[in-house]
């Protein structure tokens, strides 16, 4: 150790067990005092520098000064000092110590951990960080925590032999830390905090060349895949009582082989000669206790149904009672693993406040024709390039005749629809929720190009048509969006059993708010994927079903009495994962079985592996640090519709 100086100015240059430092204290116009506490700072009297591997810096803080003796030609002899402020915008805290017997003891690790090209939003390779004790009084080690948190990097639970520690002199502990890049330049500090206060230190953390990373994103697909009444994807033939028939999805109509975690369907019954239910699950798994489509005997009608894939890339499809054919034709896939070996980018969903675009009973004052087509083109303005679906809920009412409705992404008046979204019958209303690809074209009036869809009616009778969007899918690259997690089917509501409520209430009494459980909604859960089902209804009503509040306009179910219907429902949650539900009129016992969930990407870093589960009250905090208020939530950067361009129905092509 070497120590200069003057009494105005010294320098300290020895040895700290990370390497060699410098430490300069200089004071402008008076002399250094020799104990007390004073201000250093580039706008300051006294300037404090501090060179050291991975380190280099003018502190800004306080410097309490414990000694400071000169000998008889004015050079210091004796030097204590501790330092508490900023370096490079960074909290610090030095011991100096020069010649001195004042007592010190702190604490050492690498100043600098690079993490080379992590993925995005994932636990990239967790290490061990020595943490040495040093000195003559080794502080006690409180916590070690990632600052800024939630960040881009995690303390890895269970791993760490830290915190609680005293240390002796150069006796080691360990913190594991691991990459969890939220945005393209990964950047934060391991603390570890020690009391005494003054010895807290830390850790620059960095990483270079971050990763794209799509798993949980969404790749539109469109195509009939199944149908036993061909034999189309599986055996030929009606599916019979407890039957189950097993549909391979990879490997095949444009789906990768693999690396595919969920598939989404439109699946329609028809021909039953029961009453009976579908419950659609993971190939080789237990078959859950969930059901995705419920009718009565002679029922043709159809459902979305999101289902985890199981082995060898398949789902599986069992029937109840009865026998029944099964149809069903593919709408898209979600991506398990960061690269799909597919030609386009994926794309993120977003919920959003329903919004009503085709209602022919107003927009047209006449019924969608048979062999004539609605073009739904849809302004978001700036959004316009980026959406590559929708999500809707397609409502068919007062129809002169039995029917079916199909919702695509292609222009009718090029290629007839092959496949159904709903299906309804003289007179009656039937809704189904669906996600279905959009392309960009003109609308009637020359305007555009916007993000479009199409809604035919193949068939020979006429029916009103409503049509309210409420998700979309952006592509990759998107300011905001949510990710598919798949789940094994699970069911977390069913009045009938008191599973998680008794009963749901009709208006206008107050909803039902019922909460997630952990098991299903995590920390950055925004919304869920699920069945909606009502059971024995009393009367003809409707459910509704939303997260945070206010209530929607549009319902998520129609149902007649004593009749046993389903249909999807993608329900926000608000930050404590409630969603809300009432029913419109009567009484009816209601389920919901959900298979996935829309998480918030990149992620906290609180729902990794390796990292504590949360608890039911964290969650309050999860999206609002500040606050536990529920109604403070990070929010969603949403499109807002500017307008629709509809123009008047279209003759379908003509075979």
């Amino acid at each position: 150790m070497r120590m200069t100086g003057s009494l105005f100015s010294l320098e300290i240059a020895g040895y700290r067990p990370l390497g060699n430092a410098v430490v300069s204290l200089s004071s402008q116009g008076t002399q250094l005092p020799t104990s007390g506490v004073i201000s250093v700072g580039s706008q300051e009297a006294q300037m404090l520098n501090v060179s050291a591997p991975g380190l280099l810096c003018l502190i800004e803080g306080e410097v309490t000064i414990h000694e400071l003796v000169f000998d008889a030609s004015s050079q210091p002899s004796s030097f204590a000092a501790d330092v508490a402020g900023t370096c490079n915008g960074y909290s610090i805290t030095l011991q100096l110590r020069g010649q001195s017997t004042v007592e010190y003891g702190g604490l050492d690790f690498p100043r600098w951990e690079l993490w080379s090209e992590p993925l995005f939003g994932t636990a990239n390779d967790p290490r061990p960080v020595m943490v040495t004790g040093h000195g003559t009084k080794v502080p006690q080690i409180v916590t070690a925590r990632i600052d800024p948190s939630p960040g881009d990097f995690v303390v890895m639970h269970g791993a760490n032999t830290c915190a609680g520690r005293t240390l002796g002199h150069m006796e080691s502990c360990s913190v594991t830390v691991a990459c969890t890049p939220r945005d393209f330049l990964p950047e934060s500090r391991l603390v570890v905090e020690t009391q005494p206060a003054e010895a807290t230190t830390s850790l620059h953390l960095s990483a270079t060349g971050v990763r794209q990373n799509g798993t949980g994103q969404f790749f539109s697909r469109s195509g009939r895949v199944m149908d036993t009444r061909s034999g189309l994807g599986v055996r030929k033939g009606v599916v019979g009582p407890k039957g189950v028939v097993t549909l391979k999805v990879t490997g095949k109509n444009d789906i990768p082989t693999s690396g595919v975690s969920a598939a989404v369907f439109n699946v329609t019954v028809t021909g039953a000669t029961a009453s009976s239910f579908v419950t659609a699950y993971p190939a080789g798994a237990t078959r859950p206790t969930a059901s995705n489509i419920n009718f009565p005997a002679g029922f043709t009608g159809s459902n979305l149904v999101t289902v985890p894939l199981g082995a060898n890339g398949s789902a599986s499809f069992f029937n109840n009672t009865g026998s029944t054919h099964l149809i069903a034709d593919l709408v898209g896939i979600y991506s398990g693993v960061p690269i799909l070996e597919v030609s386009e980018l994926g794309a993120d969903y977003t919920p959003t406040v329903p919004e009503r675009v085709l209602d022919s009973r107003s927009d047209w004052g006449v019924r969608l024709g048979p062999g004539y087509y609605a073009s739904i083109p849809l302004d978001y303005g700036s959004f316009s390039s980026d959406i590559t679906a929708f999500v809707v809920n397609v409502t068919a009412t007062g129809g002169t005749g039995s029917g079916f409705l199909s919702a695509v992404s292609f222009d009718p008046a090029d290629s007839a629809p092959t496949t159904s979204t709903v299906n309804y019958v003289k007179g009656g209303t039937a809704a189904t929720l669906t996600t279905v690809g959009s392309s960009l074209a003109y609308a009637d009036d020359g305007s555009g190009p916007y993000p479009t869809f199409y809604v035919a009616n193949s068939t020979s009778a006429s029916v009103h048509v409503i049509v309210d969007v409420v998700g979309f899918y952006f592509r990759e690259g998107a300011e905001t969006g949510l990710r598919f997690r798949s789940l094994a089917p699970t069911r977390i509501l069913d009045t009938r059993s008191d599973l998680a409520a008794a009963a749901i209430p009709t208006a206008p009494a107050a909803p039902a708010v019922i909460t997630a459980p952990l098991s299903v909604a995590g920390w950055d859960t925004y919304a869920l994927a699920g069945n909606l089902t009502g059971v024995a209804p009393s009367a003809s009503t409707y459910l509704r079903m939303w997260g945070p509040d206010p209530m929607p306009g549009i319902s998520n179910l129609n149902l007649a009495p004593g009749v046993t219907r389903a249909n999807a429902a993608f329900s926000e949650v608000d930050n404590a994962n409630v969603y809300r539900l009432i029913n419109a009129k009567g009484t009816v016992e209601v389920l919901y079985d959900v298979s996935g969930t829309f998480e918030l990407f990149p992620g906290s870093p609180q729902q990794l592996a390796g990292v504590p589960v949360p608890t039911s009250t964290s969650l309050l905090s999860r999206r609002s640090a500040a606050s536990a208020d529920l109604s403070q939530r990070a929010p969603l950067r949403l499109p807002q519709l500017k307008g629709t361009s509809l123009g008047a129905p279209r003759p379908l092509a003509t075979p």
